[in-house]
């Protein structure tokens, strides 16, 4: 028996409450974040490829599939992982204290940034904007809660290269025809299930957790199928931006591996759950997306977007 495997018993043994976090914080966490445009890499990249959406219009579509596919997930878990262990007595909780000056700052930098998000109808500006403007203020001389310095040392540019690199390819894609070629290798044959759109939308879905199994990036693997979402949604006669939003919804709620998320591979390598438990969440998470999707049709119609492009 490995290290591994040895570390992984022992941490079962200790009952099923760990796995069950750690489970949660790998595989459904990123469905709270995208719930909201600027909650995550996937969101941001994906409203930028399909197009331009306000803060407030991408929660009105988003926030149903994704908070149900969140209660559906978390209820399978429950029944996946069993009983919590028994608990320790509560510990005696620590006095309160009032919010220092600091705290009480960031806290009034985040409400007028969220206000801003809000009111995007308003006043029109991107989303990145409002981001951009507290993070300027959190970070200036005067009324800053952190330097520059402190900031640039925990910022992963490696992250930022990576997503900016994802986004270049993802154009340049599109523009010089690759992105239809690819389509026709890989999503291609779901386009004779066009009298059939239901059917192809669940093929869709399936594909795209296929894909997902080689692109393990999130972000990276949005970028690249979006583009070609255009072309399979074009010649099915579909729209693209609901094809697209579907595409978003499967990358980030069908997660088969460990090593598709970082928090799911740092919780395998340290033993919480084995790499079944992942795949059994996975595959029901698999099942409840075409189901939450197809659900969620006539709601997106309501809202101004059907699935056939008119």
């Amino acid at each position: 028996m490995t290290y591994r495997q040895r570390k992984s018993r022992r941490r079962r043994h200790a009952g099923g409450a760990s796995s069950k976090i750690m489970l949660a914080l790998g595989v459904l966490n990123p469905l709270a974040s995208s719930a909201l445009l600027t909650g995550g890499i996937t969101s941001m990249t994906a409203a930028t490829l399909i197009g331009s959406f306000s803060w407030l219009g991408w929660f009105t579509l988003m926030a149903l599939p994704y908070y149900v596919l969140l209660c559906l997930g978390a209820m399978f878990l429950r029944l996946l992982v069993g009983r919590f262990e028994r608990g320790v007595a509560e510990a005696a909780r620590p006095a309160r204290h009032a919010l220092s000056a600091v705290e009480r700052r960031t806290l009034a930098v985040l409400a007028i940034t969220t206000g801003l998000w809000l009111t995007d109808s308003i006043h029109h500006l991107s989303p990145a904007v409002p981001a951009l403007l507290g993070a300027a203020v959190l970070m200036s001389p005067a009324v800053g809660v952190v330097s520059w310095k402190s900031f640039e040392s925990r910022l992963s540019w490696g992250l930022i290269l990576t997503v900016g690199t994802s986004l270049s390819l993802a154009t340049l894609m599109a523009r010089t025809g690759a992105a239809a070629w690819l389509g026709g290798k890989l999503l291609d044959p779901l386009s004779h299930l066009a009298a059939a759109p239901r059917v192809l939308v669940a093929g869709l879905i399936v594909a795209v957790a296929l894909v997902h199994l080689a692109i393990t990036n999130l972000a990276a693997c949005v970028a690249l199928l979006l583009p070609i979402n255009a072309t399979i949604a074009a010649g099915a006669g579909l729209d693209p931006t609901v094809t697209g939003l579907i595409l978003t919804i499967a990358v980030d709620a069908v997660i088969l591996y460990p090593v598709q998320t970082a928090a799911n591979l740092m919780a395998y390598e340290s033993g919480y759950f084995d790499r079944a438990d992942v795949t059994r969440l996975g595959l029901a998470m698999l099942a409840l997306t075409v189901v939450v999707v197809l659900l969620v049709l006539p709601y997106w119609a309501f809202m101004g977007l059907p699935l056939r492009a008119s």
